[in-house]
C-alpha cells in the first residue's frame, strides 16, 4: 500500500502526540496554571525554551542538513520520533504561556 494508506489514515500513528496532549491537559489541571516565581523556576522555563526550540528545528529541518532521515535504517527511528518530539515541543510552548512565561508569543 500507499504511504497514505498504511500511515496516515492509521490512527495508531498519532498515539504519541495524543498521549502529548493528554499529559499537558492533565499537568495543566493538576497545578492550576501555576509554577512558583523563584529564580529556579525562571532558569528551568529558560532550559525548557531551549531545548523546545532545538527540538522543533530539529525534527523540521533537520533531513536537510542530516541527510535523508526516509532511509531504509533511518525511516523507523525518524517516522517513530519525529511526530511525538515536535508535539512535545508545541506542548511547551502551550504550557509556558499557561503558566505566564511565554514572552512574546503571550502577548
Amino acid at each position: 500500500g500507499s504511504y497514505y494508506a498504511s500511515v496516515y489514515r492509521n490512527a495508531a500513528c498519532r498515539m504519541g502526540p495524543y498521549m502529548v496532549g493528554l499529559l499537558l491537559g492533565y499537568v495543566l489541571f493538576t497545578n492550576g496554571c501555576k509554577v512558583p516565581n523563584t529564580r529556579r523556576t525562571k532558569v528551568m522555563m529558560l532550559l525548557g525554551w531551549a531545548v523546545s526550540t532545538l527540538v522543533a528545528v530539529t525534527f523540521v529541518v533537520g533531513p536537510e542538513f542530516i541527510g535523508s532521515p526516509y532511509s531504509i535504517l533511518g525511516s523507523p527511528a525518524w517516522r517513530a520520533l519525529d511526530r511525538t518530539m515536535f508535539s512535545c515541543a508545541v506542548a511547551w510552548v502551550v504550557f509556558v504561556c499557561c503558566v505566564g512565561y511565554g514572552g512574546i508569543i503571550t502577548e
